[in-house]
């Protein structure tokens, strides 16, 4: 009984695929946050160089 479990390997190999499952979440979220702020940062420099803008002077008026 005991050899045919050490036979059995489809639990290991579904063990790791879980666990390559969850690093590629565990990155894919570390990524998107550390790109997400550096994007929000970004339009917050944006919008502070729109509202800084004279747009009379884009004008021409």
């Amino acid at each position: 009984m005991f050899k045919r479990y050490l036979k059995n390997k489809q639990g290991q190999g579904m063990s790791e695929y879980l666990i390559l499952v969850l690093l590629i979440a565990v990155g894919s979220i570390a990524a998107t946050q550390s790109l997400g702020s550096t994007v929000f940062k970004k339009i917050k420099q944006i919008q502070h160089k729109i509202q800084d803008t004279n747009f009379s002077d884009v004008q021409g008026d």
